[in-house]
């Protein structure tokens, strides 16, 4: 389509350049035929944006901003095209991952509309309102992008009453509003927000912004746990959008519906869902939308226990690892770890192998640890005992140098290293060591037998490190690294009554491909005995102090993002302990800015780390 309109549209916009830089009859209105050129232009560009057409589109704007300057103001102020014109460049740089330098556009653009003006700037004010929000959001500070929400609605509100448009983006910045309320944790605030926003999309028949709050409004319900209402809210959104004709949106709702049936081990539901997903993304050509689908597909397979078709569909999914965030290297994981289950050890191998090897070549930021743990098995089940070992210490030491690596421990890590190294000393209370032998027990029956193993031998009187390592996975060496350093391997500890949420592996499980594009916002990984793919935490005292690094101004590139990404899912993830979730959000809402958050909700113990934090800062 747009190779048979681009051609009518350019001409017309030749002509609509070529009338406001002429000579115009007396009395003439050269701002406002040059307004509707730009404005004509506006919409053009959009229009490339949509087809991906970015270096014509730019060349198109750079042709129209030499033309403007010929037709500028005479006298200097502000005029209709001089704003499209800016804010287009803003909305370019935000799309190009530039969010500073859009925001200090936008900041420069609001001075000059809050100074006299050649038209009325009411609307475009309230729009650089809401371009400031994105743009701050865009840099992880979702408490200063909630403020400039706010504003931006409340001019939205006064201009709603005459005018139709700005009733529109009234209901629109609801959304935005609601999506940085999420992201520092105010999920009550945040459905409001949708609800309230959802009610006015509603009244002016968006129902484009109708679908998206619908969406948002299931993953809320996600990351809540609300598995009914999720469903509820992501069946309506589908219905929203098939009856606008909106393929990629619903691609991605029933790709949501998937993860709903998914979550709750509804394998058939699950399938029929990423199958209608995976159908409506090869019809569009979507590749990297196909292989997340072809993913998800496989691991509902795994899970329902269907090998073959499990296999068919990371094969699948494997010929379009290039169009993944990862390059597939967690799919080759996942085919490996399909292979070793069945004892398919040249295949196992090759697939583990090639997966380490994207991320060693790609730097790709994922679990390589898991990798490692893999080809270490695999050298286990072929006898080759030098060759595991080295794998697996590879394995161990990937693990314990990733900073996010104590929030992958199962819940009860905490206490029970606790309870180990009260256990070491040599007056130990008789219902410390009681505790700790229910916990023995129970680990020596599960898949953690090895580190019960471990830490008898370090009751026994050991403590070199290197010879408690050997049989151990990453997870249980980190466990007794920690044990054995005297740290703590989990941030905030409490009295253990029972081992909860034991896995039957701790490593080798399948991974999702994270990153399928959505209108939503990320599902919560869950919080239970096996590390999650999708987490990203890390332990207090590490943590904190990666995070006022990041709170620098001459931080690395993107500490802040990972830092902001991983404050977000401490505060958003239901199952995490309450004081991890609000100390999240406190860090949250500091590293967005606030440097006098509210700190009544936090544990005691968290307090004080978080006053030398702000001391710090």
């Amino acid at each position: 389509m747009v190779v048979r309109e681009m051609p009518n549209l350019r001409r017309a916009l030749d002509l609509a350049l070529a009338a406001a830089t002429s000579p115009l009859p007396s009395g003439g209105d050269r701002e406002g035929v040059m307004d509707a050129a730009v404005d004509f232009a506006d919409s053009i560009s959009r229009f490339l944006d949509y087809f991906g057409r970015w270096r014509e589109r730019d060349e198109m704007m750079e042709q129209v901003k030499s033309k403007k300057a010929k037709g500028k103001s005479e006298d200097g102020k502000l005029t209709k095209a001089d704003f499209l014109m800016l804010d287009r460049q803003g909305d370019i740089l935000l799309q190009q991952g530039r969010a500073a330098d859009a925001e200090k556009l936008w900041r420069a653009l609001l001075v000059r509309l809050e100074q006299p003006a050649a038209y009325d700037t009411a609307y475009d004010h309230a729009m650089t309102f809401l371009s400031l929000g994105r743009a701050v959001a865009a840099q992880g500070r979702p408490t200063q992008a909630i403020e400039w929400h706010r504003q931006a609605l409340q001019a939205f509100e006064r201009l709603s009453a005459t005018d139709e448009d700005a009733k529109k983006m009234w209901g629109k910045v609801y959304t935005d509003l609601a999506d940085n309320l999420v992201a520092v944790g105010k999920f009550d605030e945040a459905e409001k927000a949708y609800e309230d926003g959802l009610k006015i999309s509603r009244e002016v028949g968006d129902d484009r912004s109708v679908g998206v709050k619908l969406g948002q409004l299931g993953t809320l319900a996600m990351q809540r746990g609300d598995l009914k209402t999720a469903h509820a809210r992501y069946t309506d959104a589908l219905q929203t959008f098939r009856a606008m004709g909106e393929q990629q949106s619903e691609a991605v709702i029933w790709h949501q519906l998937g993860r709903v049936a998914q979550e709750a081990k509804q394998w058939d539901e699950a399938e029929k869902c990423y199958r209608e997903s995976y159908k409506l993304e090869e019809q569009m050509n979507h590749l990297e939308g196909v292989a997340q689908s072809a993913n998800q597909l496989a691991r509902v397979a795994e899970g329902a226990g269907r090998l073959a078709d499990a296999e068919r569909w990371y094969l699948r999914t494997t010929e379009l690892a290039d169009y993944l965030p990862d390059k597939g290297a967690r799919v080759f994981s996942n085919l490996a770890n399909l292979y070793l289950s069945q004892r398919r050890l040249e295949e196992a191998e090759r697939y583990a192998r090639r997966a380490v090897e994207i991320v060693e070549t790609h730097q790709v930021q994922t679990e390589v640890w898991v990798m490692q743990n893999i080809l270490a098995r695999i050298a286990d089940a072929r006898g080759n005992v030098a060759e595991a070992a080295q794998w697996r210490r590879k394995s161990q030491d990937s693990f314990a140098a990733y900073a996010g690596a104590a929030y992958q421990l199962p819940q009860w890590a905490g206490e029970f290293s606790q309870l180990v190294k009260q256990s070491i000393g040599q007056l130990v209370e008789r219902s410390t060591r009681e505790t700790l032998n229910q916990f023995l027990a129970q680990m020596e029956n599960s898949a953690w037998r090895n580190l019960a193993a471990a830490v008898r031998r370090i009751l026994n009187g050991e403590r070199d490190f290197e010879s408690l390592r050997g049989a151990l996975n990453f997870v249980e060496a980190y466990i007794v690294r920690a044990i054995l350093e005297g740290g703590q391997p989990s941030a905030v500890s409490g009295q253990p009554s029972s081992v909860v949420g034991h896995p039957s592996s701790t490593s080798g499980q399948p991974s999702s491909v994270v990153g399928h594009p959505s209108s939503v916002v990320g599902h919560p990984s869950s919080v239970s005995g096996q590390p999650d793919d999708d987490d990203q935490m890390v332990t207090l005292e590490q943590f904190l102090q990666t995070f006022v690094r990041a709170c620098q101004p001459d931080a690395p590139a993107g500490l802040a993002e990972q830092m902001h990404a991983a404050t977000r899912g401490m505060a958003t993830q239901p199952g995490l302990q309450p004081e991890l979730r609000e100390l999240g959000r406190v860090l949250n809402q500091i590293l967005s800015g606030d440097r006098n958050p509210d700190l009544s909700a936090l544990h005691p113990q968290l307090v004080e780390a978080v006053r030398a934090v702000l001391a710090q800062l």
